[in-house]
């Protein structure tokens, strides 16, 4: 994939979500829905209503979680003194980050499976273009294996009592050497050895995050140009 082409599906990839509410059809689903809520009555939706309320849902939970994962490279630059006033450490608190953020990764890549394969199903039910079923397997395929080594590495930690990193590990072991050192002298040695560490730190995971999700974006596009193109072909096809 070209530079250019990058740019193209990233642009993509943004701009997916605005343009699909934008669609007349869509518009009348959210506002039949807004005045049924304000109304306090029940939503009544055609079938081709139901279908596109569905799909909104799915496409605003995985657009919600991408705005999460955009916030970690934010979350890992600084930390709170009155936490810190309250025994939880820089150190504490980036591997907290950390781990929220691969528990964040790990939704991304279940609500990517749930937007694409509730979409999959019903083309499949309704006889949708082969070569656009295709094209959205692909996709999904593709997203997916991108973040499918952090998914792995987010499994691994809830069956364990901690997130395994070495370097991180040894950030750790210094901030916690500095609790127990018995002298001020040690006690500042380590706390540097922590504060050095942690700098480090900071670059690697911020660096990485934002690698993983400018990836995601560009492919973020094509998944939702092969998304779209089903979506209209469903819906034409529900009675």
């Amino acid at each position: 994939m070209t530079r250019t082409e990058e740019q193209a599906w990233h642009k993509k990839g943004r701009a997916y979500s605005d343009t699909f509410l934008d669609k007349v059809r869509v518009r009348q689903v959210l506002k039949k829905r807004k005045k049924a809520e304000e109304s306090g009555t029940a939503v009544k939706l055609t079938k081709r209503q139901q279908f596109l309320d569905s799909y909104i849902d799915r496409l605003s939970q995985l657009e919600s979680t991408c705005a999460r994962l955009k916030r970690f490279p934010i979350f890992l630059s600084s930390n709170h003194t009155a936490l810190e006033r309250r025994g939880i450490s820089c150190v504490s608190q980036f591997v907290y980050h950390v781990e929220n953020y691969l528990a964040v990764i790990y939704i991304f890549d279940q609500r990517v499976r749930r937007l694409s394969g509730f979409i999959e199903k019903l083309a499949k039910k309704h006889s949708c273009t082969q070569v656009d079923v295709q094209n959205l397997m692909t996709a999904r395929k593709d997203l997916v294996a991108s973040v499918e080594p952090l998914v792995v590495i987010r499994g691994s930690h809830t069956h364990e009592k901690y997130f395994q990193d070495d370097q991180i590990d040894e950030m750790l072991k210094y901030d916690k050497a500095s609790d127990f050192a018995t002298t001020p002298a040690d006690k500042k040695i380590f706390k540097n050895l922590a504060k050095t560490s942690l700098a480090l730190q900071r670059r690697r995971w911020k660096k990485d995050i934002n690698s993983d999700i400018h990836k995601c974006e560009i492919q973020m596009g094509v998944l939702y140009e092969a998304l779209d193109k089903l979506v209209w072909q469903i819906y034409k096809k529900i009675k």
